[in-house]
């Protein structure tokens, strides 16, 4: 079947392969090259390296940014970007969106800052203060029926000077403090997190008035520290006790910061009533060739840290928890010297931990670590930091024997064990 018009929305950069595949299947589709339409957040970043690889015209196919005016795909009075999302999609795939039951808005767009790290400034480059979201609850509720939690998408609402305004009508639309919905509490959460250099008590005053969880804060850098300190202490001032902040890294940081970051929660949990937990999110650039996978390497880290942290996180599904200092100190070290030895160990022996702690690999591979003179030690660093486990990758007898520990296989090593019983 042939169709006059196709249309394709990319995500992030990093999935550029399946990109590509998406377009040329559209082009297998669409009766004629000009019914084809590409847009979303790739090929508003990257246009021209999407044009280069596909061989559509940006402007004609390609359609970077906002579709927040009319007559941009249409001769029509339409405004994509305010049309009801179509929520039926999130009962038509397996996968349970984890924020499915709730209305997805937006009360502002864009950010006031210009982060290099971000971006948003591209993807919204117009900050709009204010949007009234009153019909879009209600439109929804037509089509849909009533939703349990509200999920707004602001990129930087503490920097409306309409915020007053924003909290007014979130209550004013029914999600006060002791809201409920079929007898379950109803919440909100600002999903992309607030700003903590925005914060001060009187804003934190408002949004105590909302049944918020969690309050996410982002605290991605170790210079934000006495605001971000503020900011959660003020929380816990005004009954905000569930909070989450995401902790960025891999980007213009040292690996030791992403721990301090993390250490600060801890004492921050001792000090107050507030639960804190941690999402560590890995950098990524979002254009240019290095945009295209997930591989890239910030210049204070090396491939062996990220992946040991990688490690860590698997387990704990991404979340660090902070209220078990315990639980912290197994995982990412009690000291920065512990910190740095686990981010060295084999990932094997981060991933089961017990099982070789128990039968005494993880002691022989610290043993031969501490014997290894300053020059083996150099050598075995740069290898490990690079990935490279072979014995073709060096001559030293005391390097090949300590490398024989990132070698390891944990599930053959079960597997001979079982097969030999």
């Amino acid at each position: 079947m042939k169709w006059d018009r196709v249309y394709v929305t990319t995500l992030f950069t990093f999935s550029w392969k399946k990109i590509i595949e998406a377009i040329d299947f559209a082009k297998l589709v669409v009766k004629d090259i000009s019914g084809l339409y590409v847009g979303g957040i790739a090929a508003s970043l990257n246009p021209e390296m999407l044009a280069k690889e596909t061989d559509l015209v940006v402007g004609r196919n390609i359609i970077p940014g906002l579709l927040d005016r009319p007559g941009i795909l249409d001769a029509n009075e339409i405004v994509i970007d305010e049309l009801t999302p179509d929520y039926s999609i999130l009962d038509e795939v397996s996968y349970c969106y984890p924020r499915g039951d709730g209305y997805l808005a937006y009360t502002t767009k864009g950010c006031t800052r210009q982060c290099s790290f971000c971006a948003v400034p591209t993807l919204e480059p117009v900050y709009k203060p204010r949007i009234s979201i009153k019909k879009q609850i209600q439109e929804v509720e037509k089509a849909y029926g009533p939703r349990r939690n509200l999920i707004l998408m602001d990129n930087n609402v503490l920097g409306s000077p309409n915020f007053p305004e924003i909290i007014a009508e979130i209550l004013e639309i029914g999600f006060t403090k002791d809201a409920k919905l079929h007898h379950r509490r109803r919440f909100v959460d600002f999903n992309q997190g607030l700003d903590c250099r925005y914060i001060d008590e009187e804003k934190i005053r408002l949004l105590s008035q909302l049944p918020i969880r969690p309050m996410r804060i982002a605290f991605d850098h170790l210079g934000l520290q006495e605001k971000y300190e503020n900011a959660v202490r003020l929380a816990d001032k005004y009954g905000i006790y569930e909070l989450s902040n995401y902790l960025l890294f891999n980007y213009q940081d040292r690996p030791e910061e992403l721990w301090e970051r993390m250490k600060i929660n801890i004492d921050l949990n001792r000090e107050l009533t507030a639960n804190i937990y941690c999402f560590p999110m890995k950098y990524a650039p979002v254009r240019g060739e290095e945009a295209k996978s997930r591989s890239y390497i910030g210049s204070h880290w090396n491939r062996k840290y990220l992946r040991a942290i990688q490690c860590i996180i698997n387990v704990t599904k991404g979340v660090v928890t902070t209220n078990n200092p315990l639980f912290f100190a197994r995982a990412f070290g009690e000291s920065l010297t512990e910190y740095f030895e686990i981010l060295m160990m084999p990932e094997e022996y981060i991933f089961h931990r017990d099982h070789f702690d128990e039968n005494g690999e993880t002691e022989r591979w610290r043993e031969q670590y501490q014997n290894l003179n300053r020059e083996e030690r150099q050598e075995a660093e740069n290898l490990i930091h690079n990935h490279l486990f072979s014995c073709n990758d060096t001559t030293s007898k005391a390097v090949l024997e300590f490398l024989k520990h990132y070698q390891t296989n944990y599930r053959s090593e079960k597997l001979c064990k079982e097969v030999g019983k």
